[in-house]
């Protein structure tokens, strides 16, 4: 896709760029909680940090409508009781439980949508079965290894990192409700306590997965992710990122599709690492378009 057909798509796709209930399931393996809406190949959305399915939904309604809808929670994420005590809380088990859920959808790729730490779940999902995939749709994948000796990567990293300094207060006093809302104004570019004032089903996200967050910080990483690794796949893929996000996530956005050789970056307009969240509705008419340019 890195021709002059290129430009013709990302004018298109930047047009769209400018809770309901559902029925609820288990996949097998380590019980993760899925929830399906729609009929047709389906487009399979997995979040990052701190949160669970529930922030994808605001989008279910704009994707079942002309595709199937799926999201669920990774392991140890949503409301569900935690098995062997987090454990197993890896990047290589989620990889695992992605490519099973969707192997349970039937035989047909998929449309896999990610945002932030689910991108490097998604990556290495794809690195490892790239046939269960028709396309990808990554917004700001986090894919650090990338971005290692860069110029300006390391400032970049520095001040991303250095605005956690009120969530890791709050995660070491032990209060881990407060410490997901620290750490969702710090990537969102919030100002501090900004994130009492969002609605009430965004804040019971984030404090149902504020448990997660040692386990987050003390994550076992997968195999770093280099850039020839990523230039065996093949699969169509749109990177997305915030006009107004922070460098070091920009950085590793455009690293990634510089990497892909079928890959096309794009510019969210007047958002940030937040784009998902304050235009679902958008973020979703985007994702359905690029996989039906993937056909």
């Amino acid at each position: 896709m890195k021709t002059s057909y290129c430009v013709a798509v990302a004018l298109t796709l930047w047009t769209i760029a400018s809770t309901p209930a559902a029925p609820q399931s288990s996949v097998e393996g380590f019980g993760l909680k899925s929830i399906s809406k729609g009929e047709g190949r389906p487009m399979v959305f997995v979040h990052g940090s701190i949160s669970d399915h529930r922030v994808w939904l605001p989008m279910m309604d704009t994707v079942a409508a002309t595709a199937r809808f799926v999201a669920f929670d990774q392991r140890y994420f949503g409301t569900g009781e935690w098995p062997s005590e987090g454990a197993e809380f890896s990047i290589e088990g989620q990889v695992d439980d992605l490519i099973e859920l969707i192997e349970s959808l039937g035989d047909d790729p998929v449309d896999l949508v990610t945002w932030s730490s689910s991108g490097e779940v998604g990556l290495n999902a794809m690195m490892k079965r790239p046939d269960l995939f028709h396309s990808a749709i990554h917004f700001e994948p986090v894919a650090a290894s990338l971005i290692e000796g860069l110029p300006g990567a390391a400032s970049a990293t520095q001040d991303s990192f250095s605005r956690f300094g009120p969530a890791i207060v709050a995660m070491k006093a032990g209060d881990l409700d407060d410490a997901s809302f620290r750490f969702l104004e710090a990537v969102f570019r919030m100002d501090e306590g900004a994130a009492e004032a969002e609605p009430e089903e965004s804040k019971d996200i984030w404090r149902t997965n504020g448990r997660t967050i040692p386990g987050m910080l003390a994550i076992e990483r997968s195999a770093p992710t280099s850039c020839d690794d990523l230039g065996r796949l093949d699969v169509p893929t749109l990177v997305v990122h915030g006009e107004r996000t922070l460098t070091r996530y920009a950085m590793m956005a455009e690293k990634v599709a510089d990497c892909l050789p079928n890959a096309l970056s794009i510019v969210m307009s007047d958002v940030n690492h937040d784009g998902p969240y304050r235009r679902p509705e958008d973020f979703a008419r985007l994702a359905m378009h690029f996989s039906e340019l993937a056909d």
